[in-house]
C-alpha cells in the first residue's frame, strides 16, 4: 500500500486537508454501513450500557476501587464464585475519543469471558476536556498498576490490556518505561512482566491529525504534544521495545472503519512487528468502529475467541451461558 510505504508524506498531506475533510476522516460514525451517524452512537452506548446491566446482575462485582485521587478515576471488577484466584485478568479501556463513554458500559463483554475462566476489568478515567490528555495517560498508568498488584496477590496467569479507539491509544501509550519503572516501585522489580499482551480494537495511534480536527476543541493538544503522545512516535517505540519486549499484541481493525484508523492500525502492527513484537492483525470483516466491541458480549463472535486464545482460556471449556 502506497500510503504505508510513505506513511509520513500521507500525514503531512492529511494535515493540510480543509478542515471538513479532515473531520470526516476522523468521524468513525461517518463510515458505518448499518445505521446514520448519530443513531449508530446512540446504539452503540445503549447496547453496551444494557449489556454492562446484564453482567452486573449475572456476575460477582467488585465496584468502584479507586486508583487516584481522581473521583472517576476507578476501576470495576467482574468474576463468578468458580472464578480460579489464579485467572487471567482481562483489562477493558473504554473508547469514546478521550470525552465520552464511561465505566457504567465498559462490562458489556464481561459474561462471556468470566464463563471461559477469566476476571475482568473494566477502566475509568476523568475525561476531557476536564483534564488534558497528558492526565488521561498517566490516571490508566495507576490503573494499570493496580490491576498489577491485585493480580500479583491472587498469582494470576496474566494481565491482558485492552482498549477501543481511544481506549486502543491509552493502552498503547502507558506501555513506556515510566510504567515499568511504577510497577517496580510500587510492587516488585519484576511485577511488568505479569502483563502479558495487549489487545487492541480500532484505535488510533497518531495523534497529529487531531489537531487540525474539531475534536482538538476539548483535547487542547499542539502538535508536538500530540506526537508525543503518539504510540507511533519513535521514542515511545523505542521504549516499548526495550521494556515491554515479552508483550503478545492482536491489533483489530474493521471493515467499516474509516480509511484513516484502518491505516493506523494497520501501520501500528507494521511498526511493532518490524521490532520483533509476535502481533496478529485482524481486520474484522462487516463490522464498523462501534459493533467490532459490541459484539463481544457474544460467546461465538470471533474476536470474543480471539480474546480468549490470548488469555490462554480453551473455548471447548467455557461455561454454559448465564443467559
Amino acid at each position: 500500500m502506497q500510503r504505508l510505504a510513505d506513511y509520513e508524506g500521507h500525514i503531512s498531506a492529511v494535515c493540510r486537508m480543509p478542515k471538513e475533510e479532515l473531520d470526516l476522516l476522523y468521524s468513525p460514525s461517518a463510515w458505518s454501513k448499518r445505521l446514520p451517524r448519530d443513531e449508530v452512537i446512540r446504539e452503540h452506548v445503549r447496547k453496551m450500557t444494557e449489556a454492562t446491566i446484564n453482567a452486573k446482575s449475572k456476575l460477582l462485582t467488585t465496584l468502584g476501587v479507586k486508583c487516584g485521587s481522581s473521583g472517576n478515576h476507578r476501576i470495576d471488577v467482574y468474576d463468578c464464585e468458580s472464578t480460579p484466584s489464579d485467572a487471567p485478568i482481562f483489562v477493558y479501556v473504554h473508547g469514546g475519543y478521550w470525552q465520552d463513554i464511561s465505566v457504567d458500559s465498559s462490562g458489556f463483554m464481561a459474561v462471556p469471558l468470566v464463563n471461559a475462566g477469566a476476571r475482568v476489568v473494566a477502566v475509568e478515567y476523568d475525561l476531557a476536556p476536564k483534564v488534558s490528555m497528558q492526565e488521561i495517560v498517566v490516571q490508566v498508568k495507576e490503573s494499570i498498576v493496580a490491576i498489577v498488584r491485585m493480580a500479583v496477590q491472587t498469582k494470576s496467569r496474566g494481565v491482558y490490556l485492552s482498549g477501543h479507539s481511544a481506549g486502543a491509544h491509552l493502552v498503547a501509550r502507558a506501555l513506556d518505561a515510566d510504567l515499568r519503572q511504577d510497577l517496580s516501585s510500587a510492587i516488585s522489580r519484576d511485577a511488568a512482566d505479569v502483563i502479558k499482551g495487549s489487545i487492541l480494537f480500532s484505535g488510533i495511534y497518531d495523534l497529529r491529525p487531531l489537531t487540525f480536527t474539531s475534536e482538538n476543541v476539548a483535547l487542547r493538544m499542539t502538535l508536538s504534544s500530540a506526537w508525543n503522545l503518539s504510540p507511533t512516535n519513535q521514542t515511545n517505540l523505542e521504549q516499548l521495545a526495550a521494556h515491554w519486549h515479552h508483550l503478545r499484541f492482536v491489533v483489530a481493525v474493521a471493515e467499516h472503519d474509516s480509511p484513516e484508523f484502518r491505516l493506523q492500525s494497520e501501520k501500528y502492527h507494521q511498526l511493532i512487528s518490524g521490532l520483533g513484537f509476535t502481533s496478529k492483525y485482524v481486520d474484522c470483516q462487516v463490522v464498523d468502529h462501534f459493533d467490532i466491541v459490541e459484539n463481544l458480549q457474544e460467546h461465538e463472535y470471533s474476536l470474543t475467541k480471539e480474546i480468549l486464545d490470548a488469555l490462554g482460556l480453551n473455548r471447548n471449556e467455557t461455561a454454559k451461558s448465564l443467559h
